[in-house]
């Protein structure tokens, strides 16, 4: 084979690698703005806190979510919010597609419960309902109401009238100190506002 032979057999491998390498990024491109299809109704998918891409990349694909985690993976590290990721529980729902999804935890768009304290109950009753949630950390069981009322930072205060009657929503993992923190919050706007 002469040289001339030689540049060009070495043209078209590179020529044909390279269409090879465009057809697959291109493939890859098109899967990521693909509705799932194993997205036929809404699920609840749970990010660890601390999970890596990978992890959580892998256990999409173990639920059927997700059929090609490396592609994920590697957009999410092209466009660089592969640290991003934030903990949380998700509400995946049908038609999302896998930039969606990604977009979404990057987000922290989390699954929001709700918890409605009715007008006119007591401190103690909203404290029991709110404890009673079952996505609710419970931090304050046992203690008495100027203890509860120190950790919520407001010491030697009664709690009745300290907090707003509302329906609230909050990520799954919220504490009930947090929750009676935000419904006195709220009281104050309110009189702020009155």
């Amino acid at each position: 084979m002469t040289r001339r032979h030689w540049i060009a057999l070495s043209f078209l491998v590179v020529a044909a690698g390279a269409a090879l390498w465009f057809g697959w990024r291109q493939h890859e491109q098109e899967w990521l703005q693909r509705p799932i299809a194993a997205l036929g109704e809404a699920v609840v998918f749970e990010v660890p806190a601390g999970a890596s891409l990978s992890a959580v990349a892998g256990a999409l694909k173990q639920r059927g979510l997700l059929a090609s985690p490396g592609a994920w993976v590697r957009h999410a590290k092209r466009t660089g919010v592969a640290t991003r990721i934030q903990s949380g529980e998700y509400e995946l729902r049908p038609g999302a597609t896998p930039v969606a999804i990604l977009d979404q935890f990057v987000a922290g768009e989390v699954l929001l419960h709700t918890l409605t304290i009715p007008e006119g109950w007591t401190a103690r009753q909203a404290l029991a309902a709110i404890q009673s949630h079952p996505q609710v950390a419970v931090e304050l069981q046992g203690l008495t109401e100027r203890q509860w009322m120190a950790r919520i930072g407001l010491p030697d205060q009664h709690p009745e009238g300290q907090f707003f009657p509302d329906t609230y929503r909050f990520p799954r993992g919220t504490s009930d100190r947090e929750l009676l923190m935000q419904a006195h919050a709220r009281l104050q706007r309110e009189l702020q506002a009155a």
